[in-house]
């Protein structure tokens, strides 16, 4: 009788410390997300390409994005671009939608959306990437880049998709997908940039 309640212990145990190591995984993970997102940048635009940026739209350029030039980004690193945006029309305000998407990587591999949510964000306190801009507004706003840790290394190109409708009207997220994918009508404008991660 001793032996068999000996045994059943020591399943017991087994099976405690499975769970243990279990739950010890999860949530080195899960608080490896969490402190992920609040890491100092590594990386950040100057004054200098802030400046050029401004300069473009007020040369005619509705999109554009400044990035620093920087040697490749290892896992983990963390980056700031500033997204620039200019309404062109001097007559009315307009709504903007901001659609960042993958458009190629060099290994072919693709990122799901909710994926990309997690390596974008922006300045501004909404999570949805609509802008309003009175007639003639020029705007621009930090992109922040947190690539996850576990990010497989390569080049990926991103491309900023913006669509744009009366400040009045109504614009779904899922009106502004892809330039392939987004009726020509609603597309503003584009820029493009990329990102190798070592």
């Amino acid at each position: 009788m001793r032996m068999k309640g000996g045994f059943e212990l020591s399943l017991n145990f087994v099976v405690i410390v499975v769970v243990a190591v279990i739950l010890l995984t999860l949530s080195i993970t899960f608080l490896t997300g969490i402190f992920d997102q609040f890491q100092p940048l590594t990386f950040q635009v100057g004054q200098i390409a802030r400046k050029e940026l401004v300069e473009r739209l007020a040369g005619g350029e509705k999109v554009g994005v400044a990035a620093p030039t920087i040697d490749p980004w290892k896992r983990g690193q963390s980056g700031a671009y500033v997204l620039g945006l200019k309404n062109d029309d001097p007559a009315r305000d307009k709504k903007f939608y901001i659609n960042i998407y993958l458009e190629n990587r060099v290994d072919g591999q693709d990122l799901r959306e909710e994926d990309l949510n997690r390596w974008f964000s922006y300045t501004k306190a909404s999570e949805e990437r609509f802008e309003l801009l009175r007639a003639g507004e020029t705007k621009t706003s930090d992109l922040i880049i947190r690539p996850p840790s576990s990010t497989v290394p390569g080049i990926y190109r991103f491309r900023v998709l913006v669509c744009s409708v009366a400040a009045t009207a109504k614009l779904d997220r899922g009106d502004c997908t892809t330039v392939e994918g987004t009726d020509t009508n609603l597309q503003y404008g584009d820029d493009v940039f990329s990102l190798e991660i070592q």
